[in-house]
């Protein structure tokens, strides 16, 4: 499950993998969680993702007792200036499953069509 954030005008990725019940963010400015603000929004985002995997019927991703799933940052280069970080969030989701976004883009233009 992908979950792209812009904040700030920045773009990254959440990666939710659910056969683990991990999650990971992709994120050319930080490889780890840079604040306090930060880890409330891997909080926040783990939560909606869990009501996201809830509404469609999947079970909880969170651990008993546990109120939000804190998420593995992945050691990437860091970008070298301040405006490719949405090229790369959609390279990232195409190379974790292409058909995932192909999907998506097709939808987008069947829709544009009509």
């Amino acid at each position: 499950l992908f979950a792209p954030v812009l904040y700030s005008e920045h773009w990254w990725l959440y990666v939710l993998d659910k056969s683990t019940q991990e999650m990971f963010v992709l994120d050319l400015k930080n490889i780890s969680s840079p604040s306090s603000e930060r880890m409330e929004q891997n909080k926040f985002t783990s939560n909606i993702l869990n009501q996201l995997l809830k509404w469609a019927g999947a079970p909880s991703i969170l651990k008993k007792g546990s109120l939000s799933l804190l998420p593995t940052y992945i050691n990437i280069p860091q970008q070298p200036n301040d405006f490719d970080c949405a090229v790369f969030v959609m390279k990232w989701m195409e190379m974790i499953d292409p058909t995932i976004v192909a999907g998506a883009v097709l939808t987008t233009l069947n829709n544009g069509l009509k």
